[in-house]
């Protein structure tokens, strides 16, 4: 599922997911998850 292109996901939340994978940082992680989540 991870190994999909973020792109395929789309919109705010593939942004989020592109911006997580690129950046690793857990506290990014973490903050996008939550994001992930109000979505």
């Amino acid at each position: 599922m991870l190994h999909e292109s973020p792109q395929m996901l789309g919109g705010p939340a593939g942004m989020l997911v592109e911006t997580v994978m690129r950046c690793g940082d857990r506290p990014v992680a973490e903050a996008a998850q939550q994001g992930l989540d109000s979505w």
